[in-house]
């Protein structure tokens, strides 16, 4: 992981790098692109794209949109002020889902994360922070064996 601190924009607050650009390599070898931009007063949007091949798929343009990018098709709309448009049901299910499978003495879906999921979340964080001061060098993620 390196994390690449343009020059801050004009709106950052005092105590975060505004904007900043973090690249992760998979172990596969695929590239990950973060571009985190959080004071441009232009909204709250939250967007993935695959580039492969064959084209582009977007998700996250505006809400409940996938978009396929190819020479024939473009999309445009609006994006919303904060989370809430975006998020506030699949917060909503998340939490009813856990609240009926305490009813019923179960576990929420077993494709839902786990806390080996929770483990990798936190050590790719810790090597963000390490990456946010080592001036664009690489930084590993480290995690130990899976149990």
């Amino acid at each position: 992981m390196r994390a690449i601190l343009p020059r801050p924009g004009p709106n950052r607050s005092n105590d975060i790098h505004d904007p900043m650009l973090l690249l992760l390599t998979t172990a596969s070898g695929r590239l990950v692109t973060d571009e985190l931009y959080v004071n441009t007063g232009a909204g709250y949007e939250v967007r993935t794209e695959v580039l492969a091949a064959g084209g582009i798929a977007t998700v996250g343009l505006g809400v409940d949109r996938v978009v396929s990018h190819t020479p024939a098709l473009t999309w445009g709309g609006s994006i919303p002020a904060d989370w809430r448009p975006r998020f506030a049901t699949a917060y909503d299910l998340e939490v009813q889902a856990w609240v009926d499978a305490v009813r019923r003495g179960d576990h929420v879906d077993p494709l839902a994360a786990t806390s080996w999921d929770g483990y990798a979340a936190a050590a790719v964080c810790e090597a963000l922070v390490q990456a946010l001061t080592a001036d664009g060098a690489q930084v590993e993620v480290r995690l130990r064996s899976r149990p």
